[in-house]
């Protein structure tokens, strides 16, 4: 398995002694490091940690079985490349399952806790973060439904979206008023229509990419794979 983007390494830690052979790529080599610690100080066999850029993976072809990158794609230069570049080191009947923010949520914006940034032009978001958050946001582009099937069709055969959750264990952490609203997003996937609406307004996707076309399972959004 390979992880793109997997900075610390928490899932990395998940994944251990589940598959033959973990490999985690991060262009940060201080997340690196950190994960590196993470591994020695939990007694756990350390992966093989490789920093490189995810447009230019330095692993030969059909390499790997599984990748999966969460919260990664919208910082990269070019994402085109980037799951070209999954799609290659993918064995012919590998899988990968990547989790990223929609561009049209009706959520705030999770990066900089702002409504509305994704329905601007892409040119006016950068600015208006920075008026509003005085942060930047030059290297996050966030991608649509469309958008983003549209960009893994030219790659992948197979593409099923499944809409975000928390989980129980987040959801024990939050205060009432949030953990409201996780409920209420959780009844409103459990509705055929707003399920529906949720496949274009929801906060984020977890979605798997397969390279060969899986037999049809069934219509609309699922909750989970």
């Amino acid at each position: 398995m390979l992880e793109i983007g997997s900075g610390s390494g928490p899932f990395l830690a998940e994944a251990s002694g589940r598959f033959k052979r973990l490999v985690g790529i991060d262009i940060g080599m201080r997340w690196l490091h950190l994960s590196r610690r993470r591994f020695v100080e939990n007694g756990l066999e350390v992966p093989a940690l490789v920093c490189c850029c995810a447009e230019h993976l330095p692993f030969p072809d059909g390499t790997f079985d599984l990748a999966v990158t969460s919260a990664t794609l919208e910082f990269a230069r070019d994402q085109a490349r980037v799951l070209a570049e999954c799609a290659r080191v993918l064995a012919a009947d590998g899988s990968a399952l990547v989790s990223t923010v929609n561009r049209f949520s009706l959520a705030p914006e999770p990066h900089v806790s702002l409504w509305g940034v994704g329905f601007l032009p892409r040119s006016w978001q950068a600015p208006y973060v920075r008026w509003r958050r005085r942060a930047s946001f030059e290297n996050i582009r966030l991608l649509s439904y469309w958008e983003l099937d549209r960009l893994a069709s030219r790659f992948f055969a197979g593409r099923e979206f499944a809409l975000g959750d928390v989980s129980n264990a987040c959801l024990d952490r939050l205060r009432p008023a949030e953990k409201l609203k996780v409920r209420a997003y959780r009844a409103a996937k459990g509705l055929r229509p707003l399920a529906a609406l949720l496949r274009w307004l929801g906060p984020e996707w977890d979605v798997k990419l397969s390279k060969r076309l899986s037999p049809p399972v069934g219509h609309g959004v699922p909750d989970a794979f």
